[in-house]
């Protein structure tokens, strides 16, 4: 976890993350940011596949989205995707 970041705060944008809409995926554990990038709630902090970090207005968002110096700009969509819809369930 990142310094100074409160588990109650990361707990908070984590559920402002968008849910999953495939049966396979528990939405305790994955989430797509606003992108539609697939992370993964202990990615938080890693700049690893599924990593995120905590956005502009406290919304979870795939850290290569977040690096793009613009979040609105979406580096990181169909890539992480598509990838993780069609992997096994966990």
């Amino acid at each position: 976890m990142m310094e100074g970041l409160d588990v109650r705060m990361v707990e908070s944008v984590w559920n402002r993350g968008l849910p999953t809409v495939t049966l396979k995926s528990d939405p305790e554990i994955w989430r797509k940011d606003h992108c539609g990038a697939w992370i993964k709630r202990e990615e938080f902090g890693k700049h690893s596949q599924f990593g995120w970090e905590i956005g502009e207005a406290s919304i979870p968002v795939h850290w290569q989205n977040h690096a793009s110096q613009n979040e609105r700009i979406c580096d990181v969509t169909a890539s992480f995707s598509s990838i993780r819809e069609n992997t096994v369930a966990d």
